[in-house]
């Protein structure tokens, strides 16, 4: 272990210079005053070693550690024959020269090679002094020999505390992310056997919520341990081999595991090992506490150890999207799906600085009139870098990197100002169309959301008792006392509430009555297989979606309407409103109300049975 720190490039430039000054200084005296030609020579053979090591610190702001011992060595050579010419004047020498060796190398070398020059120049310069005065001396020199000791030990122990800190996670003990970066780095071990699995535990910010940040501290502390015994465990099951181990935690709520795996053995199979042992319960104070984690994992041959570890990454992030608290290996899909995320938030930024969007009106038909009642909003991407990326694909990107927000206004905005330019040219059909605007679930939790769109629509002169505003069903689950709080301001201003996608998430029945929900729309997945064989399940449950929407007397739209067949299903069972192909597909404001004009020219009107509007 080295004592050397690194301090500023100007400190050690400074200290280079002035023993520069000494060595040449004393050494051209020696020289010139023929005190002693070998000290002058030796101290002038040393300088261009110091010379090297200033040049380097200048050029790289590192000295030349190396350079500085051979300096330090001719140095001791000249204060050696100094001594022996001088006497114990010269011990006036010894202690910076042996200070300074616990600073050029491991820390048993510079205490050797210090006592051994030290006793070296006491007994260089014994001959000229009396018994009692080296007696005299002796102790002094050992005394003060203890004290650099003492120095040397308290700042090795300083810097043992220090790195302990500045590598190590306080909470748990594990290795912290500048470790383990370091430790991928340095990896010498065999790449193909490497595996680095990262760990992500589930809704842990609940447990902090719910029962403080002590327990969730303790919560960890427990896992941090179960992680130390880990590895121990794996090697005794046979499942990993001997090597280099990893255990680190990068973040609150997240660790990494690097294991050597033997190439026969499944990772796969390891991963749910390491699993099954962290996870389940943990009593923590009086609280039992159910643990569970989504664990991502690669073991890619042809990468590096960081490589790797981005891998895991992004299976670990994937997997948490997907479906929680299992294993996901990297594949190949998921690097190219990586690749395509990238590429359409590149190109999403760059069309929204340059507004290359354009919106299209889905028609919406009701039961009670041949042409269509409302509209749905939808957005399209006109950019070239993102034909054939549609809103499916770019608005998770949206919403998952932040730009949604700022999208989501554009839209308001943007149909606002379409519906205002054609007011005055169409007035009476505008008025009487209803338009649906979809927004992300993240604007629940949008506090600026409601006032924005008040201000917007008192600019533009909208009608709010003609909007509708879409969330997914999913969204209204997972609502905040916020969110909800938004969404009654809006509705006390004339904006009605469609739950989008009903059916694919996870509302009870039961809780419609607590949500400000104006209509339901059928998901279009449910609409497709209505035709299709044996899909008795699918048509029940549509069946009882429409039957609970009537006991709570709240309208119900289908969406992905494409054949008659499912039209004349879903009107038999009381739908209201219908929006799909098999009417038109998404077209421009002016060239929906053109059709809009056709159809109320002479249009049949759907075939309807009783219900409510």
């Amino acid at each position: 272990m080295h004592l050397y720190q690194p301090y500023s490039s100007t400190v050690v430039q400074g200290l280079h210079w002035v023993s520069l000054a000494g060595a040449l200084g004393f050494g051209v005296f020696h020289l010139l005053f023929g005190f002693n030609y070998l000290v002058g020579c030796l101290e002038l053979i040393a300088s261009p070693f110091l010379i090297f090591s200033l040049v380097r610190t200048r050029r790289t702001g590192n000295l030349s550690r190396r350079a500085l011992l051979v300096f330090t060595l001719l140095m001791m050579t000249a204060i050696a024959v100094f001594t022996y010419d001088n006497g114990f004047r010269g011990l006036a020498f010894v202690f910076p020269v042996v200070a300074g060796l616990f600073y050029l190398m491991p820390v048993a070398a510079a205490g050797l090679l210090g006592a051994t020059f030290t006793l070296v120049l006491f007994a260089l310069g014994s001959h000229t002094v009396g018994a009692d005065m080296l007696l005299r001396f002796g102790v002094s020199v050992v005394i003060t020999y203890c004290f650099i000791w003492f120095l040397v030990m308290g700042q090795k122990q300083s810097l043992s505390r220090l790195n302990r800190s500045y590598l190590t996670d306080p909470l748990t003990g594990l290795a912290n992310r500048r470790s383990m970066d370091k430790w991928l780095s340095h990896y010498q071990g065999d790449p193909h056997s490497l595996c680095l699995f990262q760990l992500n535990i589930h809704q842990f910010k609940s447990v902090n919520q719910r029962y403080g940040r002590a327990t969730g501290d303790a919560l960890l502390q427990q896992l941090a341990h179960r992680l130390q015994m880990l590895p121990d465990q794996l090697f005794a099951d046979g499942l990993i081999g001997g090597g280099k181990r990893l255990l680190a935690r990068t973040s609150g709520d997240e660790f990494v595991l690097g294991l050597p795996i033997s190439r026969k053995q499944h990772s796969g199979r390891v991963a749910e090992a390491i699993r099954h042992r962290l996870t389940g319960a943990y009593q923590v104070f009086e609280h039992q506490l159910m643990l569970t984690m989504t664990l991502g994992y690669s073991r890619c041959n042809l990468t590096t150890p960081s490589d790797k570890l981005q891998q895991a990454n992004l299976a670990t992030t994937q997997g948490k999207a997907t479906q929680p608290g299992l294993c996901y290996e990297f594949s190949e899909a998921m690097a190219k799906e990586m690749q395509l995320e990238a590429s359409i938030l590149q190109g999403l930024k760059r069309a929204m600085d340059i507004g290359a969007f354009e919106l299209k009106y889905m028609p919406i038909h009701g039961l009670a009139t041949p042409w269509c009642t409302s509209a749905e909003v939808l957005v399209r991407c006109t950019l070239p870098e993102l034909d054939g990326v549609g809103p499916d694909k770019f608005i998770p990107v949206a919403e998952k990197y932040g730009l949604i927000y700022d999208l989501d206004l554009w839209i308001i905005q943007r149909c606002f100002s379409e519906i205002q330019s054609l007011s005055h040219s169409h007035r009476e059909e505008v008025r009487d169309l209803r338009l649906a605007l979809n927004i992300s679930s993240m604007q629940l939790n949008n506090p600026k959301l409601a006032s924005q769109l008040l201000s917007l629509a008192s600019s533009y002169e909208i009608d709010l008792n003609r909007l509708d505003l879409e969330l997914t069903e999913t969204a209204m689950v997972s609502h905040t006392s916020e969110g909800l709080k938004m969404l009654t301001e809006l509705r006390r201003n004339g904006v009605k509430v469609v739950l989008d996608d009903f059916g694919t998430g996870y509302t009870a029945f039961t809780q419609l009555q607590h949500y400000p929900i104006d209509r339901l729309k059928i998901d279009r997945s449910f609409v497709s297989q209505l035709e299709r064989e044996g899909a008795e399940q699918t048509r029940s449950l549509v069946d009882v979606i429409l039957r609970v929407a009537a006991i709570y007397e709240i309208p119900v739209t289908a969406e992905g309407v494409e054949t008659r067949e499912q039209e004349e299903y879903l009107i038999k069972r009381g739908c209201h409103q219908f929006q799909g192909y098999l009417y038109s597909p998404p077209q421009s404001l002016e060239a929906l109300l053109a059709a809009r004009r056709r159809q109320m020219a002479g249009s049949p009107a759907i075939t309807s049975v009783p219900a409510f509007d």
